[in-house]
Formats: structure tokens, sequence, C-alpha cells
């Protein structure tokens, strides 16, 4: 495999006000996501196929990050992330293993309705995330004399339930939405250092 990225990134890091924000510009192409099942090399014809956008490949990232220090012992921020769609592929019946494996087009794109018109084939991508999530906290050693942070987040601010997932396997469930961003949820902490 082999990941091709460029990242912009600014950074605020002095007064009450900090900032950091990013951009990545990448791709990742190859025939295996992780070292653990690459299947190069198992189906000979197949092999053409394999070379492609693996699933983790977002072409855009956005990372924005920002805290804001209103007082000595309390704090809110904020993380905010974008990322664009990820592949995913169209995988056809192999008759002599009962598997979803067979592949009619390079990994990530749909081989269309006649497979063996190139021109007709057309990406396959989830769609954007955007998360956005916020953040209050207190810092108890002003008024305690030890370390200890109580925090609330808010997670997925904005209740989107974007697909992560998609089905993959021709006429049992490909395109049917598998899993979601988690939803809209708040989580209380205890921070304690020493």
């Amino acid at each position: 495999r082999r990941y091709d990225g460029v990242t912009l990134g600014l950074n605020k890091r002095e007064g009450r006000f900090k900032v950091r924000a990013s951009y990545t510009l990448s791709a990742l192409v190859g025939t295996v996501f992780n070292g653990a099942s690459n299947l190069y090399g198992d189906i000979p014809a197949r092999d053409v196929y394999l070379n492609g956008y693996l699933p983790d490949d977002h072409r855009h990232e956005i990372k924005l990050t920002f805290n804001y220090q209103m007082t000595p012992w309390l704090s809110f921020g904020s993380r905010t992330t974008y990322l664009s769609g990820m592949p995913y592929d169209r995988l056809f019946r192999n008759d002599e293993t009962s598997a979803y494996e067979l592949y009619r087009a390079q990994r990530g794109r749909d081989p269309g309705t006649n497979i063996n018109d190139p021109t007709d084939d057309r990406d396959l991508r989830l769609p954007d995330q955007l998360e956005v999530n916020i953040q209050g906290r207190v810092n108890l050693l002003p008024l305690i004399g030890k370390q200890l942070d109580l925090y609330v987040d808010v997670l997925n601010i904005l209740g989107l339930r974007t697909v992560t997932a998609m089905g993959m396997n021709d006429g049992q469930n490909f395109q049917v939405p598998q899993t979601w961003m988690d939803p809209f949820r708040v989580r209380l902490g205890l921070n304690f250092r020493y």
C-alpha cells in the first residue's frame, strides 16, 4: 500500500483562546488495508482488481480544536472533525467457494451494468462525515488544592447519523447501510492527576 498526503496546520498557543486547525489532502492506494488479510495472489484472475483505493482513503480531512479559558478554574472547548467519504467495494458471489469475494472492477468502484465496459464504472464512496463535540471543564485545584477536573462532553452535538459502512455483497446487501455514526450523547467525567 502507498499513502501520499500533505498537511497544512495552524496553531495558536498563547493567551486565553487557543486554536489548532489542520487540513490534510491524501490518497491511500494499494492491495491490502491491513497486513493480516492480503488477498493478492489467492485468485490470480482477481489480482488486477485488487489494486485501488483502500477502505480508509479519505481525500480531505479537516480538524479544528479550540479552547477558551474563562477563569483559572473554568474552560470551554470544541473539537470538530470532517472526513470526506471513504470507498467501499462491490463483491460478487464465487460459485466455487460460495463466498462473496469476486471483484469485477477495481477496488472502490462499481462495474456498472456492463462488466466488459470500463467507461460505465463509477466510484463507490460513503457520505462525508462531520462530527462536532463540545466540552465544559471545571478545575478544582484553586478550590480544594488537588488536581481534580470535572467535565461534561457533548458528543456529536449536531446529532448526525451519517452512514459509516455499506453492505458490499451483490444481490444480498449491496448499498444497504450497515453502521452509522454514534448518536448525540453526553459524557460526564472526572480526571485526577497526581
